[in-house]
């Protein structure tokens, strides 16, 4: 095990192509692989990231080679393994996550299946487990989908229960469980026998929105996108299946976010008159109400589906990543405005390799896309790629990751602070595959200003000083190096870090966004090759 950790090491080259070089490109800070006791496949599911920083990683991951579980891990924001737990019911069973969430004070949720049961579990911040459960009724398999934690405290799964061998006795369960476990109720729904749960979402009204997949003709002919409106309390308020001119066939769901006013927005796959596939995205109203429906085709007869999808709770822009095209295919990255106008649709194509797919998207706090996925060739090897597009959806840069033979990208996430996270499995050969788990320093608000070479360390004062809620920090380098910007509060506590990585010398400008702090005195430090000093500034709100 030692020496594949040491190849591990020396084969993860990442490799930038330098689409616009005025912008400052991401740079790797460090690199977290977890290979799990069997030493055999293991797969990442989800990475999400909390307020202070760490990072989270679910997945399964084997105990041996016929016992598989439930992973979930958490490092911090210098990649250290603060804790990793397991699931693992009985021995034998197979257990499998579908769901993850982390709420504002850490505690992280999962569900999955074990054997014919759905299993839900809540650790705190430290890794203690607060409870796991499971549900089960005799005769069905059941497994949950997707979890998620209202601000009450509530945890509420959606998934299915279904009979084996009955395609007509399948619905789409959902589950509310108290903070400390308690089954609160469950309720299954369907159309025509047959139901799907998918995603579940806690909205500000409330209430509790659920998305699925339900029958839809005769004897299940077709299957539509569904949604169901919950009271907290348990209540079913309303129900609809999502239709739309031109469908011939299947519309299936991939994704649902809610916005500040309640909103959803739906992306999937539609089989329209056109008989192709083609992206569908829905935004409804918290009353079930179509606000608009659009419909992406990358042309011809190719086949398109939406993946995942962002949506800006204030504003109601959204952004769609998806498939486009029959493989050999390509990954779509599209921007809707509020009112469902498509600003700009953008086409990553691999370099050199023929099928890529979609992982997920994330955006930051300027408006900045990036997303990630895997791209294969005509040689049966995988890499996965990572790319950033500015706000009109022109490409900034690529970067990806060569392996020995299959590389594939999972999940991506950013922190409050730029930062970049992106997992996937890495595997050697087949039946070895490990969790990847790869930091990048934050691009957002980085420039290199001077032509310059600087002749000494410096470190100028922020301006505006005081100022709200944006400041610019400017530092000269007279060499490469590595380079830390780091912000306290007068406690001497860390609430930012702004730059942690290799920079060339040169003079840089950091435009510091503090709109997630309190007003204060707050200090920042430049930390490079032995050299160190600190400023002081002042918020004011």
């Amino acid at each position: 095990m030692k020496t594949k950790k040491i190849i591990f090491s020396i084969i993860f080259l990442f490799v930038l192509f330098a689409g616009s070089l005025i912008f400052a490109q991401p740079a790797q800070v460090w690199v977290k692989n977890y290979d799990g006791p069997a030493g055999s496949h293991d797969r990442v599911l989800k990475t999400m990231t909390d307020g202070e920083g760490n990072v989270y990683v679910s997945g399964y991951s084997y105990q041996t080679e016929t016992n598989r579980d439930i992973a979930v891990l958490k490092y911090n924001s210098s990649g250290t393994l603060l804790w990793s737990r397991r699931i693992d019911l009985a021995q034998d069973h197979q257990e499998q996550p579908y769901g993850m969430f982390v709420d504002n004070s850490g505690n992280v949720y999962v569900t999955g299946e074990s054997n014919n049961s759905s299993v839900t579990a809540k650790y705190n911040s430290a890794g203690t487990l607060h409870w796991i459960k499971t549900y089960t009724l005799t005769g069905q398999s059941i497994h949950g989908s997707d979890v998620i934690s209202a601000n009450d405290g509530s945890v509420y799964v959606t998934g299915q229960r279904f009979v084996p061998g009955n395609p007509n006795e399948a619905f789409i369960l959902t589950i509310k469980y108290s903070s400390a476990g308690t089954l609160l109720w469950s309720d299954s729904r369907n159309y025509d026998g047959f139901g799907f749960g998918v995603r579940v979402r806690a909205g500000n009204d409330g209430n509790i929105y659920v998305l699925g997949q339900t029958g839809y003709g005769s004897g299940n002919s077709y299957l539509r996108m569904a949604v169901i409106k919950y009271s907290s309390a348990g209540a079913m308020l309303a129900m609809m299946k999502i239709n739309h001119i031109g469908l011939t066939g299947n519309a299936l769901p991939r994704d649902m976010e809610l916005d500040d006013a309640n909103n959803l927005y739906i992306t999937g796959l539609g089989l329209f008159n056109t008989g192709n596939m083609d992206i569908m995205t829905v935004k409804l109203n918290s009353s079930f109400t179509y606000q608009w429906t659009s419909i992406y085709n990358s042309g011809g007869t190719a086949n398109d589906q939406g993946e995942d999808i962002y949506v800006n709770p204030a504003t109601g822009v959204c952004y769609v990543l998806g498939s486009a095209g029959s493989i050999p295919g390509d990954v779509v990255t599209i921007k809707y405005l509020a009112n469902g106008t498509q600003q700009w649709a953008s086409v990553y194509d691999g370099i050199s390799y023929n099928n890529d797919s979609p992982a997920e998207l994330a955006v930051d706090n300027v408006g900045n896309v990036y997303i990630s996925g895997s791209s294969s060739n005509n040689q049966g090897a995988v890499r996965m790629f990572f790319v950033k597009y500015n706000l009109l959806g022109i490409k900034q840069w690529e970067t990806y990751f060569n392996g020995l033979l299959l590389n594939y990208a999972r999940s991506m996430t950013i922190d409050t602070q730029g930062n970049i996270y992106l997992s996937g499995s890495f595997r050697e050969h087949p039946g070895d595959e490990d969790f990847v788990l790869v930091k990048f320093g934050s691009t957002v608000g980085l420039e290199n200003t001077g032509n310059e070479l600087p002749e000494k360390f410096e470190l100028s004062q922020n301006y505006p000083n005081p100022f709200n809620p944006v400041t610019n920090i400017s530092f000269s380098l007279p060499s490469t190096g590595s380079v830390k910007l780091l912000v306290f509060d007068a406690a001497g506590k860390q609430v930012s870090e702004l730059v942690n990585r290799e920079l060339s010398a040169g003079t840089y400008n950091y435009d510091f966004n503090a709109s997630g702090l309190s007003s204060g005195i707050y200090f920042y430090r430049l930390e490079a090759e032995g050299f160190t000093n600190v400023k002081k500034m002042i918020l004011v709100k």
